[in-house]
């Protein structure tokens, strides 16, 4: 589930800032809450104000010059119109660090979770895969040879 209790779990309830959002690309009344470890971690949430459903996650581990980004399908051209119109390099997280874009929001609360902990995370990208039960039992025997 996409909602803000999530990524407060994810960064152990550990609020450091808190903003208002001013792109368009998200609706109106976008709020942003950080988690920050100084020189180590920063962890943001942008989400709605009523009901806290969660637009975009962010996380930076500066350690492993490591940026993860995901975003709620719905909003992802339109904020990758908005940045192009605000002549806005959409990939760059900071300096010359790129975002890694994830497709999955379980995947980014688990690194979240993990890098608020201190702890080494996966640093792979879970994809999600639909497959019949015929289709997942014939890849399952063709990576059993």
């Amino acid at each position: 589930m996409n909602t803000l209790t999530n990524f407060l779990k994810a960064i152990d309830y550990k609020i450091t800032d808190s903003s208002e959002y001013h792109w368009d690309c998200y609706g109106d009344e976008i709020r942003c809450i950080d988690s920050y470890n100084v020189g180590l971690t920063e962890c943001s949430a942008l989400f709605t104000k009523n009901g806290g459903t969660i637009r975009e996650l962010t996380m930076h581990d500066f350690e492993s010059l490591r940026s993860y980004r995901w975003t709620d399908p719905q909003f992802t051209q339109a904020r990758k119109d908005e940045a192009l119109s605000i002549k806005v390099d959409d990939n760059v997280a900071y300096g010359d660090i790129n975002f890694i874009e994830l497709e999955m929001i379980e995947d980014m609360f688990e690194k979240m979770t993990a890098v608020t902990k201190g702890e080494k995370y996966d640093t792979r990208i879970t994809i999600p895969v639909d497959l019949t039960e015929q289709e997942f039992l014939k890849w399952r025997v063709l990576l059993m040879l």
